[in-house]
């Protein structure tokens, strides 16, 4: 049993025998009885536990040039998993040190070395220490690595630096996902970075979702993320793509293998219906689905237009946004389709975005 995860009592001994270090132990000198013995054993603080069942890695941190970003993992195994990180001694100012993930970055101007100590702590409250030294030079630093064919000791090119950086960050980070709040029940999946495109599904609160894209609409005050998410179940499963508004979410993991892609209704153009409409009253015309969006002009009373294409919010409101194109300007944009903006024809012709 091990003896930095409890502490041992005695209760209702003979008065011959001993509880020492969780071992019953000492002889009973006279006749045996009946005193009832009971052996207890409670957790206790872990100050004093054993740091030898906790491996911490790199045996040695590779040198860093000044001027140049610098990126290391520090790694455990052993114990039991669930690590925090943190550091003890001399710490370069200039480097930051993640105690969830066990990361040092960061770019040091001046030349010198860093001695410091890394104390890892897993959960069960075990703990274990490990010495490094860290060094800066003006030139880059020298792999020296012993392979079959020999000893090579090369200068590192800055993109052998930037891509050892990218590497360790991608493996501490782990791939990009958007994670959903749980201050709501449910967010939104649309067709589009925008309140008022279609409403395609829903996602969950606290909900996890790979995360394939991202944009910033003009006028909006938060990025939309694009993410997979997955429609019916069992054989009839699979996966679907729609947006996210990142007001109600948040991008976590590896978040620079997340491009940046292209606006979805920035391509759409619309189609002719054969439904039209006329102004009752003045109306806003914006280049995209949202009121946020920019203004691409003001109608009047009386305006006539086409309509190209329309979205829908969901069932609950029947809020819809039209595209249209003004007869009288042939300008192109969405407005909200209100009680003020009657059409005439088949509504159900105007196809969906």
């Amino acid at each position: 049993m091990r003896l930095s995860r409890y502490r041992w009592a005695r209760l209702a001994l003979p008065i011959a025998l001993l509880v020492v270090l969780g071992v019953i132990s000492s002889v009973v000198t006279g006749a045996a009885n009946t005193t009832g013995v009971q052996v207890q054993a409670a957790r206790y603080a872990p100050d004093a536990a054993f740091q030898d069942t906790i491996t911490i890695s790199p045996d040695q941190l590779p040198a860093g040039q000044i001027n140049v970003f610098y990126s290391v993992t520090i790694s455990a195994s052993g114990g039991t998993p669930g690590y925090t990180y943190s550091i003890e001694g001399s710490f370069p100012t200039e480097l930051t040190f993640d105690r969830a993930n066990g990361v040092i970055s960061g770019t040091v101007t001046g030349v010198g070395t860093a001695n410091f100590t890394v104390v890892v702590i897993d959960a069960a409250g075990n703990s274990a220490r490990k010495d490094y030294s860290l060094t800066f030079t003006e030139d880059a630093p020298t792999d020296t690595t012993t392979a079959d064919t020999g000893t090579s000791s090369e200068p590192l090119t800055g993109a052998d630096i930037e891509a050892t950086r990218i590497a360790n960050l991608r493996e501490a980070l782990g791939p990009p996902v958007v994670v959903i709040s749980t201050e709501i029940e449910f967010l939104a999946i649309r067709t589009g970075p925008f309140v008022g495109a279609s409403l395609r599904n829903l996602a969950i609160r606290g909900g996890t979702y790979n995360a394939i894209g991202e944009v910033r609409p003009p006028g909006s005050q938060f990025s939309w993320y694009l993410i997979e998410y997955e429609t019916g179940s069992g054989a009839d499963a699979q996966l679907a793509t729609g947006w996210v508004s990142g007001r109600f979410a948040q991008l976590q993991g590896f978040i620079l293998d997340v491009p940046i892609v292209a606006n979805p209704f920035d391509s759409i153009t619309g189609e002719l219906t054969g439904v039209t409409g006329v102004s009752v009253i003045k109306n806003n015309l914006y280049r995209y689905p949202a009121g946020s969006a920019p203004l691409v002009t003001r109608f009047d009373e009386g305006n006539t237009f086409e309509v190209l294409g329309r979205t829908v919010l969901d069932r609950r409101n029947f809020t819809y946004w039209i595209l249209i194109r003004l007869d009288r300007t042939g300008q192109v944009g969405w407005t909200r389709f209100t009680p003020f903006v009657p059409l005439d024809g088949d509504f159900d012709a105007i196809p969906i975005y």
